[in-house]
Order: C-alpha cells, then sequence, then structure tokens
C-alpha cells in the first residue's frame, strides 16, 4: 500500500496546482500523448481534472486568452 500522510497530500496537491498555473501561462502539453489521451476523453473525465491542466492544457483547451 502507498499511502501518503495528509501533509504530504496537501503539499502535493499545492505543487500541482502552482504547476498548473505555470502551464497555463505557457499553453503548453508536457505529454506528447495528449491528443490520444484527449480521444479517450481525458479532457472531460472529471477524474482526470486535477492533473490535465499540468500535462495537456494545450489540447485541453485550459490556456488563458490573454
Amino acid at each position: 500500500m502507498d499511502a501518503q500522510p495528509e501533509s504530504q497530500r496537501s503539499t502535493a496537491s499545492s505543487a500541482e496546482e502552482h504547476n498548473a498555473k505555470e502551464v497555463l501561462t505557457e499553453c503548453k502539453d508536457e505529454d506528447p500523448r495528449c491528443p490520444t489521451y484527449a480521444s479517450n476523453d481525458f479532457c472531460t473525465d472529471p477524474f482526470y481534472e486535477g492533473i490535465r491542466a499540468v500535462k495537456c492544457a494545450r489540447t485541453c483547451n485550459l490556456c488563458s486568452s490573454s
């Protein structure tokens, strides 16, 4: 079992949010497989909500227009 203490989970979550903001600013995909993921509902499935902005911001149309 790979359980993390609550303090580590919330720290990881904060780091992911920070990374998501950077990706949105840069408007790029971190994974070359994003188009494949998108065709399999990665961009719309709520299960992937926390990671899609980090991995596939451009493909999932999550970039800000400004």
